[in-house]
């Protein structure tokens, strides 16, 4: 056993004596932090006011907000609101009256337009304003319809499927209330470019873990050696895996209190609905970010598997990072173009 640290520590001391791995490493960090606080970067062109200060605004309206059903009360409210704003200003949050009166239900207005968006067309500004109290009143009945036309309109849904998953919108606690989430909603819209962040960098570190051994000509002193077979390729498995496990829960972490600390801590035992309304799981935002964490951890797993794999078999880490990388590019466009 002691022999098998012996080989894990040696193993970690070939990863970060690479001062390519170090630099590797503080990129992904800046290109973390820096995708956390884009969003409030700079200054908005058509108010003046920094975006960082027009979050602060929104974050105020949207905390007024907190602990108010979303019903057909509230509906109404918004469609008043936005009734104020005057035909021909574009764009319409130009208009002092919308910065006034209107601005506030932003957040009201974002989240029922999927609802009542209908066949492919938008829910716009003009349609708030016109919306009646039957329409108002039925907003539940209109976002499960909404949602059950668009899983009948997937391919990979047979009707079973979509029963069942209607079915669990009864477990979900309604009328919704609102909060404010805007810390766990920029965390979920930052995982994508979280999790191939850490890919790339599992993908870079990884790749010469098997190669290292052909190009410096020392694999058949090891496989001819008395830990050739066993500890000396579990001490490589479990030097990748811990790794991956390591790296993905550390940029995980930097990510989620990054968008914490930016946007704030609230509403983290909100429903996953008030980020996406039309969403049947009964899931809380924390439980979701959860979610996240495990997913993106069991994928550096498979990053791992792929580089093992793949620097097992060729003796060229050139290559090996080359096609490690495909994978992930591949991963990313099949999310891009579904």
């Amino acid at each position: 056993m002691n022999n098998f640290w012996s080989l894990v520590g040696f193993e970690y001391k070939k990863i970060f004596v690479r001062k390519s791995v170090l630099i590797a490493v503080l990129l992904a960090l800046i290109a973390t932090i820096f995708s956390v606080f884009t969003l409030v970067m700079g200054i908005n062109p058509n108010t003046g006011i920094s975006n960082y200060k027009e979050m602060l605004i929104d974050k105020e309206y949207s905390l007024a907000f907190s602990g108010t059903p979303l019903d057909k009360r509230l509906i109404l409210k918004a469609s008043k609101a936005y009734q104020t704003i005057p035909d021909g200003v574009y764009p319409y949050s130009d208009s002092v009256e919308y910065e006034k009166y209107a601005r506030p239900y932003n957040s009201v207005y974002t989240l029922i337009d999927s609802t009542y968006a209908e066949c492919g067309n938008g829910f716009d500004t003009n349609d708030l304003q016109e919306i009646s109290e039957e329409d108002a009143n039925s907003f539940y009945e209109k976002r499960i319809n909404q949602y059950r036309i668009n899983l009948e309109n997937n391919s990979n849904f047979t009707k079973g499927n979509v029963d069942r998953i209607i079915e669990a919108d009864n477990q979900i606690k309604k009328p919704f209330i609102m909060e404010y989430t805007d810390g766990y909603e920029r965390f979920f819209s930052f995982s994508t470019t979280n999790a191939f962040i850490v890919m790339f960098l599992i993908a870079f570190i990884l790749s010469p873990m098997f190669v290292n051994e052909y190009s410096q000509r020392t694999d058949s002193l090891i496989l001819t050696s008395k830990n050739g077979k066993t500890s000396q390729i579990y001490a490589k498995i479990f030097t990748g895996v811990s790794f991956s496990i390591a790296i993905s829960t550390f940029f995980l972490l930097i990510g989620y209190f990054l968008c914490m600390c930016v946007y704030g801590f609230d509403g983290a035992n909100s429903p996953i609905q008030l980020h996406i309304p039309l969403l049947t799981y009964n899931f809380t935002m924390i439980e979701v970010a959860m979610i996240l964490f495990a997913t993106t951890i069991f994928g550096g797993f498979l990053m791992t598997a792929i580089c093992f794999y793949l620097s097992s078999a060729m003796n060229n880490s050139i290559v090996v990072l080359a096609v490690s990388v495909t994978v992930v590019l591949l991963g990313m466009f099949n999310g891009i173009f579904p």
